[in-house]
């Protein structure tokens, strides 16, 4: 049997990770962002990672893939269908995969196939969805939104500018 050895301040940190995971407090991130439907309805993707030198946990909504990352997961969603969601993958912290394993403490089966699918093909886990948009359809739906933001944007400039006259 294998030891993993993790100093006090890596067992803290992945402590946190678990809590803000499995929290409610992702679970209503989560929810906010199917409810603002970035995406015009379409279905997309919820990227959630950690950056540990900030100790912050960011969620991307997304309308592609991304490369897995540890420390990352990655759902599916749709907002016509807002109480449906696809777990496609989730990677712990990278010091942390043995712990995953059968009789482990965190032992987790789809965890445990998600390390090793990215040990050995990261590639499959960033492969797109028979679902998914098509790449000319993503650039569409993007730059409409650009064009939203922008008009939001110089609207709220003009709203300034008159104030301060």
């Amino acid at each position: 049997m294998q030891n993993f050895n993790m100093s006090v301040s890596k067992v803290n940190e992945f402590s946190e990770y678990l809590n803000e995971t499995s929290g409610s407090a992702y679970m209503r991130v989560v929810r906010d962002l199917i409810r603002f439907d970035p995406f015009e309805g379409n279905k997309f993707y919820i990227f959630s990672f950690m950056k540990l030198k900030d100790r912050e946990r960011f969620h991307q909504p997304r309308l592609t893939r991304p490369d897995p990352i540890p420390g990352g997961t990655l759902i599916k969603v749709d907002p016509r269908n807002p109480d449906k969601m696809t777990l496609c993958w989730t990677l712990p912290p990278e010091e942390s995969f043995g712990l995953y394993k059968y009789k482990k403490a965190f032992a987790d089966q789809f965890v445990f196939e998600c390390i090793n699918t990215y040990k050995k093909n990261p590639g499959q886990l960033s492969k797109p969805d028979a679902d998914d948009l098509s790449d000319d359809a993503c650039r569409e739906l993007y730059k409409g939104l650009k064009a939203r933001v922008d008009k939001v944007k110089n609207a709220e400039k003009a709203n300034s500018s008159f104030a301060a006259v």
